[in-house]
């Protein structure tokens, strides 16, 4: 496991969704088990996404009150044998209740994460795949120890990307979730793909911006917060929400705080003032919280004075793992109050992408 080292404390958390590197073992189950199989492999991992596709879309029928924009992208023909998979349908259902209608009317726009999680956790689950022999391939290669986990980043230095690692490769089952002219799937190696991890905050907030076209800002609100979540988002139709995606979150864990920290002092590059319609959305917001446990995080600090600020990292760098997962822990359930408010106070047309990433924190 992975060991950090800052103020004397050396923390072993570590982010989930980074890709492993293949070791002499990796490299010879890759050449005997995974490489002549992964057109067969690629091949079954398309009717997936067309069995995901009809599934999500029917489910989104019946349940949305405006049509789906992109129905068209659903193949006519699908494999009842998946399709009528009870353990399919409830996945599907466990990832569509985290989402606002606006988002999922959308489908498969801006729903990589969706997709991609609903293809690894079916293929994860103990069924039998007989008539995809691709499949079988690959279930016999995860059971010999083969790589086979869910991996986010960023592509091209320009979106934000959740895709699959196969071993020394690259799957992305949601290969059309920006432009949909695209084939829904496609794999290359994994070091030919244009993959990248995404390391530090500034590079994070700046595919934020031109990717989902959000305005970043500083969380100088909330100083016990911010070496957790250290920025709001506004999307483009002003919806405000704290956060960042899990693999960032994680990042700051893994770091000993170190990635907020820096990118606090270095003035917060690529973001912009906060919002005056948000500081009295979220004074109004302090206003109305009395729970002790809550209002220790809800100390204001005007934005010009950062002691305060650096003393609060310092403190929690010097605490051990488990202490400071614990206050990690009543920071999401801080985050969780304060985008329910915003949530209630956006208006009803507002789109949710502050609802995706809020949705992605609280659920490692």
């Amino acid at each position: 496991m992975k060991t950090t080292k800052s103020s004397g404390i050396q923390r072993r958390f570590q982010r989930k969704l980074q890709p492993i590197h293949n070791d002499k073992e990796q490299l010879h189950l890759n050449d005997r088990d995974l490489e002549p199989y992964m057109q067969k492999i690629f091949e079954d991992f398309q009717t997936l996404r067309q069995v995901i596709d009809q599934e999500v879309c029917e489910t989104l029928k019946s349940r949305l009150t405006k049509p789906l924009l992109y129905e068209s992208i659903v193949a006519d023909q699908i494999y009842d044998e998946m399709l009528n998979h009870d353990r399919l349908s409830q996945i599907i259902e466990s990832y569509l209740k985290r989402y606002h209608e606006n988002q999922l009317i959308k489908y498969p726009i801006a729903l990589c994460q969706v997709i991609t999680g609903i293809a690894f956790d079916y293929l994860n689950e103990p069924i039998t795949l007989e008539e995809f022999p691709g499949f079988v391939r690959l279930k016999k290669f995860i059971s010999k120890g083969g790589v086979f986990r869910k991996i986010w980043g960023k592509i091209d230095e320009r979106y934000f990307q959740t895709a699959l690692q196969i071993g020394s490769y690259y799957m992305d089952v949601a290969n059309n979730t920006v432009e949909l002219n695209k084939p829904p799937v496609c794999y290359s190696l994994l070091k030919d793909s244009g993959y990248a991890t995404i390391d530090d905050l500034e590079t994070y907030v700046s595919i934020a911006k031109s990717y989902l076209n959000a305005d970043a800002f500083l969380n100088t609100c909330f100083p016990n917060l911010s070496p957790f979540f250290p920025l709001f988002f506004r999307s483009d139709t002003g919806f405000l929400h704290l956060g960042l995606e899990h693999s960032m979150v994680e990042l700051a864990l893994e770091t000993n705080l170190e990635t907020s920290r820096s990118f606090i002092q270095k003035g917060g590059k690529g973001t912009v003032p906060f919002p005056s319609e948000g500081t009295q959305l979220l004074n109004s917001l302090v206003r109305n919280i009395t729970a002790p446990e809550a209002l220790q995080f809800f100390s204001h600090y005007q934005e010009e004075n950062l002691s305060e600020l650096e003393r609060i990292f310092v403190r929690y760098q010097q605490m051990s793992d488990e202490v400071l997962h614990g206050h990690f822990l009543k920071a999401c359930q801080v985050a969780k109050i304060i985008n329910r408010f915003l949530d209630v106070k956006r208006s009803p047309g507002e789109q949710g992408f502050g609802k995706s990433i809020a949705a992605s924190i609280f659920h490692f």
